[in-house]
């Protein structure tokens, strides 16, 4: 770590480290200078609300936020329950997103936090990898994440 940083275990958390500026009294769970990006697939289902609705699919959408909801709630399901999420979710976003990075199974490029919606990014950033949200509402629309790594 560069200076004045350094690693100090959690008492309340053992085995569990963070960074501590040592001249500031910052703290940190990740390394200064080596911020962290993750890598999701995901799932866009915009809606009537959404902050424009219209997409590669569809002229003008007239879904509703509750059947928005209702869809990716079924979505999830079934992702859930495939023995390749990965696999399942990529396949669903090619069927059915709204999102333009369908065409790349969902995949977005490495961000990191302050790069996307707040919502989204922590959303995104609470996953493990592998794991799948809940229907996470941005003003985009509604989405399905699932976080690679």
């Amino acid at each position: 770590l560069p200076a004045p940083w350094a690693w100090r275990e959690s008492r309340s958390e053992r085995g569990s480290w963070y960074c501590v500026n040592e001249a500031t009294g910052e703290r940190r769970w990740d390394a200064p200078g080596a911020e962290a990006k993750v890598v999701v697939r995901h799932v866009l289902v915009k809606h009537a609300g959404s902050k424009r609705p219209s997409s590669h699919r569809t002229a003008t959408i007239a879904l509703s936020k509750a059947d928005a909801a209702a869809e990716l709630e079924a979505l999830r399901a079934a992702v859930a329950a495939a023995e390749d999420r990965a696999g399942a979710l990529a396949a669903a976003a090619r069927d059915r997103s709204d999102c333009p990075s369908s065409a790349k199974d969902g995949q977005l490029k490495p961000f990191a936090r302050g790069e996307l919606d707040k919502s989204f990014e922590a959303a995104a950033f609470a996953l493990e990898p592998g794991a799948l949200s809940g229907v996470v509402d941005t003003p985009s629309g509604l989405h399905l994440i699932l976080r690679l790594s």
